[in-house]
């Protein structure tokens, strides 16, 4: 009985997983914010970070790269000591900023 029991689980678990992913596909939520990152409205996003000097410029390229291809976002870089790096985000977050 035992062993009759170990096989008929899993094959209900196949079986299960196949009408699972046979399943019509669930349409998206009416309504909401679905269209607000294409409505072209101004994005603010500040980046910290505490990258060693030599990325600096690398980071600042990407941004750069980015906000060319996506005008109505403007990113604020701002990279932070390793000494006070967890202390400013800490702050920053207190103040409604992260």
């Amino acid at each position: 009985m035992k062993s009759r029991f170990q096989l008929i689980v899993p094959l209900l678990v196949v079986v299960a997983l196949l009408f699972t992913a046979c399943a019509a596909p669930v349409a998206a939520p009416a309504g909401g914010d679905a269209g607000a990152a294409d409505s072209g409205a101004p994005i603010e996003l500040l980046y910290m970070t505490h990258n060693h000097a030599q990325s600096i410029p690398v980071n600042e390229a990407i941004i750069a790269e980015f906000q060319e291809s996506h005008p109505n976002v403007t990113i604020t870089f701002d990279n932070a000591p390793h000494s006070n790096y967890e202390q400013k985000v800490l702050t920053a977050f207190a103040g409604g900023e992260g």
